[in-house]
């Protein structure tokens, strides 16, 4: 959700590594958001079964349920970075990790 004042351009997700077994990956940027507005950002989901197997990009029809599944076991410490920019310009990075199910901002950095 844009909590901003003003409209949010190019947002975008930085990669994220959970561990061996799941890796998300820049997807697609959001073109904007309107202030007080919702979007899901996309991200493209890799898993693995085993450590020993190759990884496996996971159809986007079944993000949610791997997502939900395998987040759901050890999601502590994921690191998220958003990157997104001002109608002027002005470019942002709000950096989050996961704290026992609850996002926590970590930084919040204008003109990064």
């Amino acid at each position: 959700m844009n909590v901003g004042k003003g409209l949010a351009t190019n947002i975008a997700l930085d990669d994220a590594v959970l561990d061996r077994s799941m890796e998300f990956r820049a997807a697609p940027r959001v073109t904007h958001l309107m202030p007080g507005e919702e979007a899901k950002l996309p991200w493209r989901v890799w898993v693995r079964a085993r450590p020993e197997d190759a990884i496996g990009e996971v159809p986007s029809a079944d993000h949610d349920f791997v997502i939900s599944t395998q987040l759901g076991q050890n999601i502590d410490g994921l690191e998220i970075t958003i990157r997104y920019s001002s109608i002027v310009g002005t470019r942002y990075e709000t950096r989050l990790r996961i704290r026992k199910g609850s996002a926590v901002v970590v930084d919040d950095i204008r003109d990064a």
